[in-house]
């Protein structure tokens, strides 16, 4: 091919990529819709939410992995216990998410985290560091509820009751250290709300690299 139709083609093809992709997402977006009988903005909505809390995600591993197992009191982990069912991909986000919230809880040397709603649409992640209360991230409802059943399930708390107080703990593993957890639910305005006291909040600092020896 002569290189000036090589160069019509590369700029063809530049502009014609992402109509491509758009018409595409339409089509997935339509399929979904008449799949799941939700309206086409509903699943638009749906595909932002996710885009939104994979950002989140991210932003909580701060590009590392988290490298942390959560555990019940008989040593069940986490993914054992919660995500079975036909949601399995939705399912390991929330697993993702909520293993990042206590890495992300043990590197600040946090000593408590409160998930609580925000209003009707929004519940806040906020630790307790050094006394001093900070918000470190916002989700929406859904995700945030799927996030304390989670906890919830790992420490053998009934996922059903939302209203009555309950406690339970469980415990984490980061590389050679293990992080212990009490947790206690309530009934809050507009949801639920989670307190989770961390027992031993060094101990996300207390590494080989962090102490200079890696």
């Amino acid at each position: 091919m002569p290189e000036h139709r090589k160069s019509i083609a590369n700029v063809a093809a530049l502009f014609a990529g992402p109509i491509v992709l758009f018409v595409l997402l339409i089509m997935d977006v339509r399929r979904k819709s008449l799949e799941s009988g939700e309206g086409i903005f509903a699943v638009i909505k749906e595909r932002l939410q996710n885009v939104g809390e994979s950002i989140r995600s991210s932003r909580f591993a701060g590009g590392k992995d988290t490298a942390i197992q959560l555990f019940d009191s008989s040593g069940r982990s986490i993914k054992e216990i919660y995500g079975h069912g036909e949601s399995g991909r939705k399912d390991r986000h929330v697993l993702d998410l909520t293993e990042e919230i206590i890495s992300g809880a043990l590197e600040e040397r946090a000593t408590d985290i409160l998930i609580d709603p925000k209003d009707d649409l929004k519940y806040r992640i906020r630790f307790r560091i050094d006394g001093m209360l900070s918000v470190v991230d916002e989700f929406e409802s859904d995700t945030c509820q799927a996030i304390i059943n989670s906890i919830k399930a790992v420490s053998n708390m009934d996922i059903a009751e939302k209203r009555r107080p309950q406690d339970g703990a469980f415990t984490a593993k980061m590389a050679e250290a293990t992080a212990s957890f009490r947790v206690a639910s309530a009934g809050a305005v507009n949801g639920e709300k989670l307190s989770i006291r961390i027992l031993n909040p060094n101990i996300g600092v207390l590494t080989l690299a962090s102490i200079g020896l890696s």
